[in-house]
């Protein structure tokens, strides 16, 4: 185990410890992120552990906002890590342990148990769990969510869609469960930002109908659709520019497929952003046609900057939505359903800003970051 050092003084504030994967770019870091930038210190200390790393794109500003943060390194094993992690906790004297690893809280929510933590609090941030193909994986997993399901003081999940999808009749234990949506900082998109510079900067055309996409590159997030509906699209509207954001193991793939496919000249892939919100202001459409997400922060972001936001008719995706935009939503393989529905919105400005304008006032009255870190804290302190 190995401590990278933040000094802070110590009172008789109650002591945190928030247990997430790396620094690195990411919904689950985000969200700690901004739980650590927002919470009240005159009642909390906040400190991290991190089961992978202490590194990432959001590492500088991590150490900024925690007290310590460590490193446990996870242990595919299970049992070195739970002794590892419950050796530290007995060492530090946490009041509360909030772990948001999803499908091996339990191995944290055990450790915190043996060490004596009164509060320990299990968050599920996604509706498809990562689960290796061996039986003896398989059991494992098993294994910890019962530990989590019967040592945790409390599960949370960041949308109803996500307890629904890992835990039976959840609803009937109120006193178990809980949905704690995801937050957003509503202040950033509250900034001036000029389209035609954001566009001039990421070498894009000021005149183009920009589509967008925001997310890592992997299967879920059915970024093949993105280009097939492209492709299409590019046939009557050459003025059509896909901007994709973000990075992981599918991306050489896809950009090779669109040099293949001949339509690379109307693609800008950014890699890993961290101005968000200036990102969206160089939109005019978000196009997000997931098979999967959890609570999926970036399109309540999106309609916070006030983009019409076209996704995927999976609940979770659906209840975020204002109920304007959820008739834009498609089953994530109907190339065509999209085609048809962005058609009419790339010829339908009018249209665009009226649905931009209801999203934006939906998302500000349901999920600002002050809501969400109030509920946390109200949950450390029981």
């Amino acid at each position: 185990m190995t401590e990278q050092v933040k000094t802070k003084s110590q009172n008789r504030r109650l002591h945190v410890l928030q247990v997430i994967g790396t620094l690195r770019m990411g919904g689950t870091e985000n969200q700690t992120l901004l739980l650590l930038e927002h919470f009240d210190r005159n009642r909390f200390i906040m400190d991290v552990c991190c089961t992978e790393n202490a590194q990432g794109e959001l590492s500088e500003r991590f150490f900024a906002a925690a007290g310590h943060i460590f490193t446990c390194k996870w242990s595919r094993y299970i049992c070195p890590f739970v002794f590892r992690l419950a050796k530290m906790l007995l060492t530090r004297r946490y009041d509360v342990v909030h772990s948001r690893l999803s499908e091996v809280n339990g191995a944290v929510i055990l450790a915190s148990a043996l060490s004596g933590v009164p509060c320990r609090i299990a968050s599920y941030h996604h509706t498809q769990m990562w689960v290796e193909d061996e039986p003896g994986r398989r059991l494992a997993m098993n294994v910890l969510k019962g530990l989590t399901t019967g040592l945790a003081t409390r599960i949370l999940g960041n949308a109803e869609s996500v307890l629904d999808a890992q835990f039976d009749n959840w609803r009937q234990r109120p006193q178990k469960f809980l949905v704690c949506h995801n937050g957003i900082d509503f202040a950033q998109f509250a900034q001036n930002i000029s389209t035609d510079v954001v566009r001039n900067e990421l070498g894009i055309p000021i005149d183009a109908f920009v589509l967008g996409h925001i997310g890592s590159f992997r299967e879920l997030k059915n970024h093949r659709t993105i280009i097939k509906v492209a492709k299409q699209l590019l046939g009557k509207y050459s003025h059509l520019h896909v901007l994709l954001v973000g990075d992981g193991p599918l991306r050489k793939e896809l950009e090779d497929e669109t040099i293949k496919e001949g339509i690379s000249q109307n693609f800008t892939f950014t890699g890993v952003r961290q101005d968000i919100n200036r990102i969206l202001a160089a939109l005019d459409v978000f196009f997000f046609p997931s098979y999967h997400e959890g609570f999926p922060s970036v399109v309540a972001e999106a309609q916070a900057a006030g983009k019409v936001v076209v996704g995927s008719d999976i609940a979770s995706i659906k209840q975020v939505l204002c109920p304007e935009m959820r008739q834009l939503c498609k089953s994530p393989v109907d190339t065509e359903g999209f085609i048809k529905v962005i058609a009419e919105l790339l010829q339908r400005q009018d249209w665009r800003q009226s649905l931009g304008k209801q999203g934006r006032q939906y998302v500000m009255k349901r999920y600002s970051v002050e809501r969400m870190v109030e509920s946390l804290q109200n949950l450390y302190v029981l």
